[in-house]
């Protein structure tokens, strides 16, 4: 052994002995100071001197449009016995930074430019997230929006953590449990939530599978996946009518494997059961078995198109199947992760890249290069069929036929770095900094877009930070303590904000909104 490699490997042994690890970053290119960012006027401005200024675009670079963004002294990290410090260079420099900027041009002139830069006051990452917004030193500009009481708290029994729940448009609540139990109320009504199943025993196999639940239209029968097998609750006798396990034959003779997820179709017909090696639709009422759809490789995800006809799994890769006939439509391998979102006869599946899909032919017809972020985005339509990509640094709208139309003529993939602007880019705009992309102890695990298209919601622990889509400023925030924070949180069917936690479910209405983004709106 050479002598450094031994003083290596000492150097190694007593840092893992010690509990500390230093991970050094340097940024390729140099960042801006602050204050030029800050002080940016686009009355004098020119392309030029924002690139002189910038450098070049990182995350959007298009001729009418370019976006930076930077992320400077999260990093070196000095991780000690699980708590987090701010590096050599946030306790040289004051402080971690993040800066965000978003410029429209004209030929070389500068229309406007949307700009972020975020800096602690705080030499130490602060490890109690209280801490975080009193460190805050974000643009003055914005604020973070006030404390959002909720509308109405409902308490959970002890013990009950909700891995699915379906809140209908009459306030009817329906929650699975993470032991399997169903549960049900009223939201709206205050009381409490009774127990209509109690847990369905062991795992059905040691891979338990996911927790899944469905409701039918009409709210009668309600459909549970969990630990490895199927249930069916009929809630106007209040019984039991089928129980399914995932390790034996299904209805049909063919093996299903463990049981991973129900859907119900648009009509109410049919309930598609996912397992890992295969699908079974049961007819709703008689839960006769239907059509059987078979596969190779995992599955963890199955919607119906909103036509009824079509029945998307996704897994190890993406396939669509034609409900009636069984058939094989589509499969494909570049949309096996992402978030999906359907509209008439077109499928859109965002993560790394996005995807759309024809779902009559299964054809591919647009694909979408992403911007660097490295969490998934989300994904609606709007209801004149219009997508939403909410990524961490911009919010953009599309038009499909501009873009079924450019990959139809051979384009290919459309990427958001290029010499030619992109007629199907109807609109972007930038995402304001918020501390979870300040401090790198914290992190967006998940973001939604309102079904109205009026909100964005991030989550992290332990906060809800909703933003305005027509202003791109804060609402304000939710605060959620304990130690697991946020179960689960989402919009109900009549557009309420509901967040599980692991004591209480809580509802916020959001109604009293600003106008959602004119579908006329422009670069």
């Amino acid at each position: 052994m050479r002598p450094w490699d031994s003083h290596l490997a000492i150097g190694l042994l007593l840092s893992l002995q010690l509990g500390c690890l230093i991970l050094p970053y340097k940024p390729e290119e140099p960042l801006p100071r602050k204050d030029a960012i800050r002080t940016l006027d686009p009355s004098i401005e020119t392309r030029s001197s924002l690139r002189s200024k910038l450098g070049p675009p990182n995350v959007i670079d298009l001729p009418s449009v370019a976006a930076w963004e930077w992320e400077g002294d999260r990093t070196d990290i000095l991780w000690f016995a699980g708590w987090v410090y701010g590096g050599k260079g946030g306790r040289l420099q004051g402080a971690p930074k993040v800066f965000r900027v978003l410029a429209r041009f004209e030929g070389d002139r500068v229309l406007s430019v949307e700009r972020d830069v975020a800096a602690s006051r705080m030499r130490n990452v602060p490890n109690d997230p209280d801490q975080v917004w009193g460190g805050w030193g974000g643009d003055a500009k914005r604020k973070r929006g006030s404390l959002l009481p909720p509308l109405e708290t409902i308490p959970l029994e002890r013990g009950c953590v909700f891995k699915n729940l379906q809140i209908l448009k009459d306030g009817q609540i329906f929650g699975l449990d993470a032991s399997g139990a169903l549960w049900s109320g009223q939201a709206g009504r205050g009381g409490r939530l009774d127990r209509l199943l109690a847990p369905s025993g062991p795992a059905a196999s040691s891979e338990a599978g996911g927790s899944s639940l469905a409701v039918d239209p009409g709210g009668r029968y309600i459909a549970l996946a969990s630990q490895g097998r199927l249930q069916i609750w009929d809630h106007l006798e209040k019984r039991l009518v089928l129980r399914m396990e995932g390790a034996g034959p299904g209805p049909d003779g063919s093996r299903m494997g463990v049981i991973r997820g129900v859907a119900f179709a648009p009509d109410g017909r049919w309930l598609a059961v996912l397992g890992d090696q295969a699908s079974t639709l049961l007819e709703a009422g008689t839960w006769r078995p239907g059509t059987s759809l078979a596969w190779r490789g995992r599955a963890s995800r199955l919607a119906f198109s909103p036509d009824g006809r079509r029945l998307v799994v996704q897994g190890e890769r993406l396939r669509i199947f034609d409900v009636e006939s069984g058939q094989l439509i589509s499969d494909l391998s570049d949309s096996s992760e992402g978030e999906l979102a359907m509209w008439g006869a077109r499928l859109l599946v965002a993560g790394w890249n996005a995807q759309v899909v024809d779902l009559e032919t299964g054809q591919e017809l647009g694909r979408l290069r992403g911007t660097p972020s490295a969490s998934t985005p989300a994904v609606r339509f709007t209801e004149e069929g219009t997508p939403w990509i909410y990524r961490r640094e911009t919010l953009e709208r599309w038009s499909l036929a501009s873009l079924e139309q450019s990959f139809a003529q051979g384009q290919g993939t459309v990427d958001l770095k290029g010499s030619v602007d992109l007629a199907a880019l109807q609109e972007v705009r930038m995402v304001p900094i918020s501390p979870a992309d300040l401090f790198s102890f914290y992190k967006v695990e998940s973001r939604l877009i309102s079904p109205d298209g009026r909100w964005l919601v991030d989550y992290w622990h332990p906060y809800l930070s909703i933003l305005s889509t027509a202003t791109m400023q804060p609402l304000g925030y939710v605060h959620v303590s304990g130690s697991r924070g946020v179960t689960l949180f989402g919009f109900s069917e009549g557009g309420r904000l509901f967040v599980a936690t692991e004591g209480d479910l809580r509802f916020w209405d959001l109604g009293l909104a600003p106008p959602k983004i004119p579908s006329a709106a422009k670069r």
